[in-house]
C-alpha cells in the first residue's frame, strides 16, 4: 500500500502534465489563502460585504483546487500536497487589495492557459476538457473584479459611497460566486444557512 497522499503515476498520463497539474493545484491553494487574508483585511477595514465576497472567492478557489486533486486521483497521478506560502503584500485601501487579488487571479489563469496548451501539445484531451471547464469561470471572476475596481475608484474616499458599494459587493457574493462551484458542493453563508449545494 502506498504511503498516505501518494499514488503511483498512471503510465497513461504524461509526467509533464502530471507535474504541471500539481503545480497548478499548489498555485490555486496559495491564491485561496491570499483571498482569505484579503477577506480578513477588508473586514477589519470595515468593509464586511467586500470581506464576505473575498471569503466566498476563497471557497471557490478551494473547490477548484480540490477538483484538480480529485481529477488527479481519478487518473492515478501522484498528488503532491501544496506548500502554502503566504503572499506578502502591503495595502492602504480596499482598491489596493482588489488590485492585488486581480493581478494574482491573472497569474493563476495564465498558468491554467499554459497547462491547457501543454495538454494539447501532448494530446491529453481528457485533461484539457477537465481544465476548459474552469477557464470560463476564471475569466468571469476577473471581469467581476474589474467592475469592483472601477466602482472603488469612482468612490474614492467618499465613505457613504464606499458603504453603499460594500453592501452591493456583499449581496453579489451570494449571486455570483455560487455559479462557480461544482453542483455537488455546498457552501454555508455567514449566518449558517446553506447558500447552494
Amino acid at each position: 500500500m502506498a504511503p498516505c497522499g501518494i499514488l503511483r503515476h498512471n503510465k497513461c498520463m504524461n509526467p509533464r502534465i502530471a507535474d504541471a497539474l500539481n503545480e497548478q493545484m499548489n498555485r490555486v491553494f496559495n491564491a485561496a489563502f491570499l483571498y482569505l487574508a484579503c477577506s480578513v483585511d477588508l473586514k477589519e477595514y470595515g468593509m464586511s460585504g467586500a470581506g464576505h465576497w473575498m471569503r466566498m472567492h476563497y471557497h471557490s478557489e478551494c473547490a477548484h483546487a480540490l477538483g484538480l486533486l480529485d481529477y488527479m486521483g481519478q487518473r492515478r497521478v501522484a498528488a503532491k500536497m501544496p506548500n502554502i506560502t503566504p503572499t506578502k503584500y502591503t495595502w492602504e485601501s480596499p482598491t489596493d487589495l482588489f488590485r492585488l487579488a486581480k493581478e494574482h487571479e491573472k497569474v493563476v489563469t495564465n498558468a491554467l492557459d499554459n497547462l491547457i496548451a501543454l495538454c494539447r501539445e501532448e494530446r491529453d484531451f481528457a485533461t484539457e476538457q477537465q481544465l476548459l471547464s474552469v477557464v470560463h469561470r476564471r475569466v468571469q471572476i476577473e471581469d467581476i473584479m474589474d467592475e469592483i475596481l472601477r466602482d472603488l475608484l469612482r468612490c474614492g474616499k467618499d465613505s457613504c459611497a464606499l458603504l453603499q458599494l460594500d453592501e452591493k459587493i456583499g449581496r453579489s457574493a451570494g449571486q455570483v460566486i455560487p455559479q462557480l462551484f461544482p453542483q455537488n458542493q455546498s457552501v454555508v453563508a455567514r449566518n449558517g444557512s446553506v447558500l447552494f449545494g
